[in-house]
């Protein structure tokens, strides 16, 4: 049928300007074509409405027209911004000019074409040109010229609004005007002459007549320089403006060739199947095939979101595990990446370290750790891949030492790169301490060994001489030599008595005893010495009875030991003070004096028999206390700072302890 639409007409509901059941009804019972009914009305083509025969501009065909007429219509905007700046610029050239010549005619009416001649001829002396000048200057003044000036035909200045002397020996330089032959045959000339520095004057040359003969040219000048810059700027925004139209053409080329060049492939591969597509034009088939992709994807999409956040969900399970193994391991880890930011400081390292944790991964190792053989460890393993194993080191925390044992490792990917390297810490200070103590146990030991025969020959001759002094005191011989001899025997027995008592081995004779009352019962006779030196007494105990089992009076004579060393660490009186507390099976008494405190390298001796730092003093003290302790498998600690005081942490276990 001729103007019929050929494709399938499609009518909605909401498309129809009038009900569809009168279409039904016309269309039933009067026999009339649905075609019919619908002349004048848009038929549907892919979702879209036009009418039959219409001209349908493909997507290419209407880019480029939009391209080209973007590029006419900033063509036409800048064809007609130059016309106007070029009308614009002879407007301002044209008005100058006016105002030049209005200025001529002013300075043209004051003068007086008699002086003049006068002054030409050289009549009447100065007072032609005193006249003259005085009319010049008054109406360059009055114009508000730049200059005004008289000059003859060989460029000579007869009179300038400038000089204030006869000017007719100053001679201008013949470039600084332009030909004035026209101006002496009775023409007016404009022209732009350079003046001094960055000013651009421009002149108006006018012939002085009496309107018969020209006698010489008025050279009235205004300072141009701002209109040049306008008009300089003008124009180079002109420029400007050409090369934006050239870049823009450019860039609009560009636009289309990367627009349509998807556009023409996703075109190309509609037309292979375009058989198939149910006979839908070539940007409805585009559409669709989009609307299929783009589903696809968000499908796809959907199931990468959701195995994303599984996996999400395992690693963070992962590495919370993994804190919660590195927060509990009772062993300090410490890993650095390649580049020597810490990526791993857990808390049991802090606490070895004394360092903290929080804030301390991502930093670079060396502002971290201070202890130069943990970072020459670190920079060992990465630089050079060198490890290092059970290294023993010895770190402060606060006035206690202690002993770590340190291995580094190099951390290598999968093709043997290294990724970065560990520490691993251990802490050995009870280990070493229960080492050292194996080691005093042997020592003394056999130190024991040693000296009870000599202790036993030393008790013999002691009472021996102790015998003959008194025989010696009967028979009448010098009383007070004879008391000196049995005073130092006695003396010597106590210190005999001592080392016997430090050699041989403990029996220990277990039974419950409380602490808290064992230490009242030694306080008790050393109250009144406390008092005269000046010590105050702090007891506290932790809890109302703190019972172990042990022997009373071995542990007696432990703490007794323990508190005279405090007594005689202040004999310029300070504080003694003793706390006892429970912690688990353990019992921990504290004894801390404010005295004069031990050296830090002498800490280390004071369990050594003989080995006193009281003067007067016989140095058993100490170590039959440690003994006394440590047979009941306890343990002593000892913190000292020289000025400030010694503290004295007895560990003691609560059941029974010693087998002698």
């Amino acid at each position: 049928m001729p103007g019929r639409c050929n494709k399938r007409i499609r009518l909605r509901h909401e498309q129809m300007p009038f009900p569809v059941e009168d279409i039904r009804q016309k269309a039933g019972h009067r026999g009339v074509h649905l075609w019919d009914l619908c002349q004048g009305l848009p038929c549907q083509e892919g979702g879209r409405m036009r009418r039959p025969g219409s001209v349908r501009i493909g997507f290419e065909a209407s880019t480029r027209l939009f391209v080209l007429l973007l590029v006419v219509f900033l063509l036409l905007v800048d064809v007609g911004l130059y016309y106007a700046l070029s009308r614009l610029e002879n407007v301002m050239v044209d008005e100058f000019d006016r105002r030049l010549l209005v200025s001529s005619v002013m300075v043209k009416e004051r003068l007086e074409i008699s002086s003049l001649r006068a002054l030409l001829q050289g009549k009447g002396g100065e007072e032609p040109a005193r006249l003259l000048r005085k009319s010049l200057r008054s109406a360059a003044l009055r114009s508000r010229l730049l200059r005004a000036t008289i000059i003859d035909k060989e460029y000579r200045v007869l009179l300038d609004s400038r000089i204030i002397e006869h000017p007719a020996t100053v001679k201008l330089v013949e470039e600084d005007f332009p030909d004035l032959d026209p101006v002496w045959s009775g023409e007016d000339l404009f022209a732009n002459v350079k003046s001094e520095g960055p000013l651009w004057t421009r002149y108006l040359f006018s012939p002085l007549s009496d309107g018969q003969k020209v006698y010489a040219v008025l050279a009235v000048g205004s300072d141009f320089s701002l209109h040049r810059r306008l008009l300089r700027m003008a124009r180079s925004y002109m420029v400007v403006r050409i090369l934006g139209m050239v870049s823009v053409v450019g860039v609009a080329l560009f636009f289309v060739v990367s627009v349509l060049r998807p556009f023409r492939r996703l075109k190309e591969t509609a037309e292979v199947i375009r058989h198939e597509a149910d006979g839908e034009e070539d940007s409805e088939f585009i559409i669709s095939t989009f609307q299929r992709v783009i589903e696809d994807l968000r499908k796809k999409e959907a199931e990468l979101g959701r195995l994303y956040a599984e996996q999400k969900s395992k690693a963070e399970s992962l590495e919370e595990y993994n804190r919660y193994i590195l927060s509990s391991m009772s062993g300090g880890v410490i890993s650095a990446d390649s580049g020597g930011s810490l990526v791993t400081f857990n808390r049991a390292a802090g606490e070895m370290l004394a360092i903290e944790t929080e804030g301390a991964v991502g930093r670079p190792y060396l502002k971290v750790l201070l202890h130069r053989t943990l970072t020459e460890m670190l920079k060992g393993a990465l630089n050079s891949g060198r490890i290092r194993r059970d290294v023993e080191i010895e770190v402060a925390r606060g006035n206690v030492q202690s002993t770590l044992r340190v291995s580094s490792s190099v951390l290598r990917g999968t093709r043997g790169e290294v990724l970065g390297a560990a520490l691993l810490l251990t802490d050995i200070t009870e280990l070493k301490r229960l080492q050292e103590n194996i080691l005093l146990k042997e020592k003394l030991a056999s130190l024991g060994e040693m000296s009870a025969g000599i202790a036993h020959q030393f008790k013999n001759s002691v009472g021996s001489i102790i015998g003959f002094a008194n025989l010696l005191k009967k028979k009448g011989s010098s009383i007070q030599t004879i008391d000196k001899i049995v005073k130092e025997s006695m003396m010597l027995n106590d210190v005999v008595e001592s080392f016997l008592s430090f050699a041989r081995p403990a029996e220990v004779n277990p039974s419950v005893v409380d602490l808290g009352a064992l230490i009242e019962e030694i306080l008790e006779p050393l109250h009144e010495e406390m008092r005269k030196k000046g010590i105050d007494r702090n007891v506290s105990f932790g809890v109302s009875s703190l019972n172990i089992v042990g022997d009373a009076v071995l542990l007696k004579q432990a703490f007794a030991n323990l508190l005279r060393n405090g007594i005689d660490a202040m004999p310029d009186g300070g504080s003694l003070s003793i706390d006892s507390v429970q912690n688990g099976q353990m019992a921990v008494v504290k004894i801390r004096d404010t005295g004069r405190g031990i050296p830090k390298e002498k800490i280390s001796q004071i369990f050594t028999p003989f080995f006193s730092l009281t003067q007067g003093g016989v140095g058993l003290g100490l170590p039959i206390a440690h003994k006394i302790i440590t047979s009941h498998r306890g343990s002593i600690e000892i913190e000292s700072e020289e000025g400030v005081g010694t503290t004295v942490t007895v560990h003691l276990p609560k059941e029974e302890g010693a087998n002698g």
